[in-house]
């Protein structure tokens, strides 16, 4: 199941592309299966434009990984981005977009919720108060 994560970033994605804006990502490239040109190697982060122009054949997996081609020094690479490794997505016009720092963005819960959570917390709890109507 894909994650919260991929939704959002799929949405600010499309919306940036929509609104005639250019997509960018900023990658944490020391997350492990990052695949970028080697002279991007042993910089922390990189800024992408991931606009249609720039990324060809760009693809959002199901598994949560960002896939397309780009030409660096006039040289095509594939790349390949799990999304853990996206710390933002943003278009470039107007800043506007969503940044993926803090712990609800780090491990997913893919545990559905609780449907009789609910339930559980009126039985718990027989003496919760109730509304009536005084005239």
């Amino acid at each position: 199941m894909p994650s919260l994560k991929n939704y959002i970033f799929d949405a600010v994605y499309r919306w940036a592309i929509d609104a005639g804006y250019t997509p960018h990502i900023i990658v944490d490239t020391k997350i492990s299966g990052v695949h970028l040109p080697p002279q991007f190697s042993d910089q922390d982060s990189i800024t992408l434009n991931i606009s249609p122009g720039a990324a060809n054949q760009f693809s959002l997996e199901e598994n949560d990984r960002v896939f397309f081609s780009a030409r660096f020094s006039g040289k095509s690479y594939n790349i390949e981005i799990p999304l853990q490794a996206v710390q933002a997505v943003y278009a470039r016009e107007t800043g506007k977009g969503i940044s993926f720092s803090g712990s609800q963005w780090s491990d997913p819960d893919s545990t559905p919720p609780d449907k009789n959570l609910a339930d559980k917390k009126k039985t718990e709890n027989p003496a919760t108060p109730t509304l009536k109507i005084v005239k």
